[in-house]
């Protein structure tokens, strides 16, 4: 995964029309688990934080002395054409395939509400799990934070709610049909991971 680090609103507004897809996305902050971050507009620390990160960076420098130019992956100078960062993105060959349109339904079935956070995130987790099976599930929840401008720990919650809230409508039929035996019947609830984790391979596996 690619994660755009960009302070300059108008490049990120232009940029996030047209990122679906690319397996890029616009975060407010840093993992290692990123492919690559491309950075605008940073300190001093932050920057010192990614150079040193395995992460491949590129920079987006405000002028050709920038100190950072020289220890990064790749650079650009403003004013940059996003035609041409968009083609190095997709150039790498990492666009990820998008499974929301059938976990939405798998979701819906199950009973949880779309009016929830919990909900976006559940696709989020499902969408990371397919892409990317070496993921913990730590990991997705990180990575959900970088995407939508929250923390990890919001992510846990949100998703345990919509789990909660949603198995709590005792929709058996559905339950028994994409988990069959497989939740702990003194818990009668799964956890964040064994729903994530279940409902990606009930769509992989096509049943």
């Amino acid at each position: 995964m690619i994660g755009l680090y960009i302070e300059d609103e108008g490049l990120k507004s232009e940029l996030e029309k047209r990122l679906k897809n690319t397996g890029c996305f616009l975060c407010n902050g840093y993992s290692p688990k990123l492919d690559l971050i491309i950075v605008q507009g940073k300190d001093k620390g932050t920057m010192d934080t990614l150079i040193m990160s395995e992460t491949n960076v590129i920079l987006i420098a405000e002028c050709g002395s920038d100190p950072y130019i020289n220890l990064c992956y790749y650079s650009f100078i403003k004013p940059l054409c996003t035609h041409t960062l968009l083609t190095l993105i997709k150039g790498m060959d990492i666009e990820e395939k998008d499974y929301s349109h059938i976990s939405s339904e798998l979701f819906l079935d199950l009973g949880v509400s779309p009016g929830v956070k919990g909900y976006g995130y559940l696709k989020d987790a499902v969408n990371l799990h397919l892409n990317h099976e070496d993921y913990q599930i730590k990991d997705i929840y990180e990575l959900i934070g970088l995407y939508r401008n929250t923390d990890a720990k919001n992510v846990e919650r949100s998703i345990r709610y919509a789990i909660e809230s949603a198995f709590d409508k005792c929709r058996i039929e559905s339950q028994e049909r994409i988990f069959k035996n497989s939740i702990d019947p003194l818990k009668g609830k799964p956890t964040n991971m064994e729903l994530i984790y279940r409902v990606g391979d009930f769509i992989k596996i096509g049943k």
